[in-house]
């Protein structure tokens, strides 16, 4: 019977480490996500291919195609 416990204990700690490193990383991917939106917050987007537009960019710079001023 303690033998049992003791193996369901350390079942316990791994899952608990296990849930823990999965929490950090679901952390890390809310953060991503929001510096993210921070950096597409107002952004302009090539009409032709959809590529992300520098600011005061005339031209896409992964198309080509001229960009509508704003």
């Amino acid at each position: 019977m303690q033998d049992e416990l003791s193996i369901e204990k350390a079942r316990v700690a791994i899952l608990v480490e296990q849930r823990d490193e999965l929490l950090r990383k679901v952390f890390e991917l809310e953060e991503q996500v929001r510096r993210l939106t921070q950096r597409l917050d107002g952004a302009r987007f090539c009409p032709a291919c959809h590529a992300l537009l520098e600011e005061g960019s005339v031209y896409c710079d992964k198309c080509g195609t001229d960009t509508p001023r704003p």
